[in-house]
């Protein structure tokens, strides 16, 4: 019993397929979701913030304060 190479290529093409797309659809899925449901840890916030203190609504694009941040200089204290 020979197997036709043609039917081969399209098996093998379909199982890729299937294993590249399926995780990506699943994060999809999750990111669709938590957007519309506005918590999680996977949806994307497409209104702007404001501030807990005053109420002053924050800018949709974040300004960097410096080139690096989170790196805090140490100075010494000696």
């Amino acid at each position: 019993m020979s197997v036709d190479p043609a039917i081969l290529i399209h098996v093998v093409h379909i199982i890729f397929c299937v294993l590249i797309f399926s995780p990506l659809a699943a994060i999809l899925a999750l990111v669709i979701r938590d957007a519309i449901r506005k918590r999680g840890k996977w949806g994307i916030n497409l209104m702007p913030g404001a501030c807990h203190q005053c109420g002053t609504p924050l800018p949709m694009i974040r300004k960097l304060a410096n080139w690096r941040p989170g790196n805090v200089e140490r100075q010494d204290v000696s």
